[in-house]
């Protein structure tokens, strides 16, 4: 066997080396200015839905970006996420 190693901030598993890349470039990761850690975003099952910061998003497939794609957001704040019930 050999050590698993997970993610400061997310629930990513990898080996050592792998990790320590990923947590640089993760999502969850503040220092990213990322949707995913950012007050300003409402996430429906992962997805980005909204913005209430008015940053315009480009959309995919005609319904929402994939916040993992929103990086360092000239209007981001630290915070959880608003997540959306029943979406």
């Amino acid at each position: 066997m050999k050590p698993v190693y997970k993610c400061d901030y997310c629930s990513t598993l990898r080996t050592e080396d792998v990790m320590r890349i990923h947590e640089e470039e993760c999502a969850y990761n503040p220092k990213n200015k990322a949707c995913m850690s950012c007050k300003y975003a409402k996430l429906s099952s992962g997805i980005l839905e909204m913005c209430n910061a008015g940053v315009k998003l480009q959309l995919e497939r005609g319904f929402a970006l994939k916040a993992m794609s929103v990086f360092n957001c000239g209007k981001y704040e630290n915070g959880e996420p608003r997540n959306i019930v029943g979406v």
